[in-house]
């Protein structure tokens, strides 16, 4: 009898392991993932409308430089927008992020974002425009970042680290608060 039970379990362990899609694993597929510079925002909808036309139905009002050069999509979210600027902007490739009041980081926030990338090799406070301050976290490999508060909106600009350097965030940053001044 023991014999019988236990052969019995042993044939519905073999069982279920058989169908069991868990115990074998899975055919290895590349894992892609889309670039945060792409035509994909995550968390956004892209506006299907030309640039002037998209920047007037924003929930954020936002004034881009022509110095930048023309964007290569915007898109929209119910506290935020963002423009999105591809190789053939004057910057090169590059995010523009801008928050609604209250809904982005405050000015010590921002103050501590200059100190707080360690691997960063160029993070600090810098001036954009008069009473416009701004952390830049560069350097290290990581993206190229400036985030600053203008008018009550945060404004962030960001881009791969290997096209859009320190010298190049600031200066597309420069461009877009005087534009928003």
């Amino acid at each position: 009898m023991l014999v019988a039970s236990v052969a019995a379990v042993a044939f519905v362990i073999m069982q279920l392991q058989k169908h069991d899609t868990s115990a074998t694993p899975p055919a290895t597929q590349p894992v892609t993932h889309a670039s945060p510079w792409g035509a994909t925002q995550a968390g956004y909808r892209e506006v299907d409308a030309p640039v002037a036309k998209a920047l007037r139905g924003l929930p954020v009002q936002v004034r881009l430089p022509a110095s930048a050069g023309k964007p290569a999509g915007v898109y929209r979210a119910a506290k935020s927008v963002r423009v999105r600027y591809a190789t053939g902007s004057h910057f090169g490739v590059y995010l523009l992020t801008v928050w609604a009041p209250g809904s982005g980081a405050g000015p010590r926030t921002i103050a501590g974002l200059a100190k707080a990338c360690h691997v960063c090799t160029h993070n600090r406070l810098i001036r954009l425009a008069s009473g416009v301050s701004a952390a830049v976290e560069a350097g290290g490999g990581r993206p190229s970042i400036v985030t600053w508060r203008e008018g009550g909106h945060t404004f962030e600009v960001r881009g791969p680290a290997a096209s859009f350097s320190n010298r190049v965030a600031v200066a597309a940053a420069r461009a877009i608060a005087r534009a928003n001044a």
